[in-house]
């Protein structure tokens, strides 16, 4: 092979070669920025396929005549549920709850209504913003239902769950060190009075998946035993193998800032994918990254190592299972976002269209901003995606300037020195 030398490095063949390479490179990242924008240039969403109603019930807090898939039906099934609460109506409440856990519907997107039903029974309206009046009236409710039937599963899951929720409401959501001397009395006090009712609730005959989900919860703020999450968690599935709020339960206990190592987190996620299999375990996958993704946000694909191609494929067979909703498309759609995926971030963003969800974005500005970025649409963010390329761009064709006229200037010289020819 001909040994390289700086005179060969600045021979015409090389020049041609570095004038090649420097027009393809450019050719390339045109292409690249052109398939990044190309959905900027579609002025209509693409709706989201139809799915027919997964709950053909007609009981009292059945959303029939309400478009699912819209951003209110669940919170609109909430509130049907938390109205017979303040009703009285706990006959109609124990029907209710029997019957989602005989028939195990769904909201399209996956959601579970026993779940949504629990929700509305252990969370008053205002939720994380709920004021102690409210809680005082709220409770009171749940204990006159539990007085009237002692012996109902649901109403000391409820109670219990309630309880849970209370405590919190009492620590706050801020770190260990934030928290008053006060608010770790009353956290600890009304986590041990839940943990009466759903210990009470574990001895009734009946059993219901969502005991073990607030089981799960309970054990994660008190700090018990791996042992014990490890048992209600296999005790949940064992009655319930797909009711999803136990995988995803279990995944916030083993994350490193409450009690489990890095990496955990993963492992069982991972384990999860191929213990359930197929489509349903898939699905699994892509709700535990959709549950523990808030807690990281932009940071979740560095310090976790969680997969995004599968958490694509778990979104794309949750849908092929249950169909879709817009709370969880917007959902994926910030998970596509955290994951610097310009070409799904822009693919849901089209199908979301003016249906923004402000649980996920907060406000409309931080959603306008995010199409800003996914589209390139705004000249701050064309800026920076130009910027780098085009200083290397401009680095590599001056380098290549002035090795050709060196080059041009050598040979000059070179026939001014050499003798004419006679």
């Amino acid at each position: 092979m001909k040994r390289l030398s700086r005179d060969n490095l600045n021979s015409p063949t090389w020049c041609a070669h570095s004038i090649r390479i420097g027009c393809l490179s450019l050719l390339l990242l045109l292409f690249a920025n052109h398939s990044a924008s190309s959905f900027a240039q579609l002025n209509t969403a693409t709706p989201i396929p139809t799915t027919a109603s997964l709950d053909n019930g007609q009981k009292s807090g059945s959303n029939s005549g309400v478009d699912e898939q819209g951003l209110g039906a669940i919170k609109l099934y909430e509130s049907n549920m938390r109205t017979e609460l303040y009703r009285n109506n706990f006959k109609g409440l124990e029907e209710i709850a029997a019957e989602l856990r005989l028939t195990r519907p769904r909201f399209p997107g996956g959601s579970w209504k026993l779940n949504t039903f629990y929700w509305a029974l252990v969370m008053p309206a205002s939720g994380d913003k709920t004021k102690e009046p409210e809680w005082t009236l709220h409770l009171n409710k749940l204990q006159r239902w539990a007085d009237e039937h002692p012996d109902s599963l649901t109403a000391n899951i409820a109670l219990g769950d309630a309880y849970v929720n209370y405590a919190w409401n009492a620590r706050g959501r801020g770190y260990a060190d934030k928290v008053s001397e006060n608010g770790w009395q009353l956290f600890q006090q009304r986590l041990a009075t839940a943990k009466g009712f759903l210990d009470k609730a574990d001895t009734l005959p009946e059993k219901c998946p969502h005991l073990y989900v607030a089981l799960e919860t309970l054990a994660m703020g008190a700090g018990f035993e791996r042992e014990y999450l490890d048992k209600i968690f296999n005790e949940g599935i064992a009655l319930e193998p797909n009711y999803q709020y136990l995988y995803t339960g279990k995944a916030n206990y083993l994350l490193p800032r409450w009690h489990g190592n890095a990496g955990e987190m993963e492992q069982f996620a991972e384990q999860t994918l191929q213990r359930a299999g197929g489509k349903e375990g898939s699905a699994l996958y892509y709700l535990i990254a959709e549950n523990v993704g808030p807690l990281y946000r932009s940071d979740l694909f560095y310090q976790t190592q969680l997969s995004w191609p599968k958490i694509q494929q778990g979104f794309r067979d949750l849908e092929s299972e249950y169909g879709m909703n817009d709370h969880r498309l917007n959902e994926y759609c910030r998970l596509a976002g955290w994951a610097n995926d310009m070409t799904i971030s822009q693919q849901t963003l089209q199908r979301i269209g003016d249906r923004w969800d402000p649980s996920v974005w907060g406000t409309q500005e931080n959603f306008e901003d995010f199409k800003a970025w996914a589209f390139t649409s705004s000249w701050k963010y064309r800026g920076l995606q130009w910027s780098f390329p085009l200083i290397i761009i401009a680095s590599a064709s001056l380098i290549i300037y002035r090795r050709y006229h060196r080059y041009k200037r050598r040979q000059a010289t070179h026939e001014q020195r050499s003798p004419r020819a006679s």
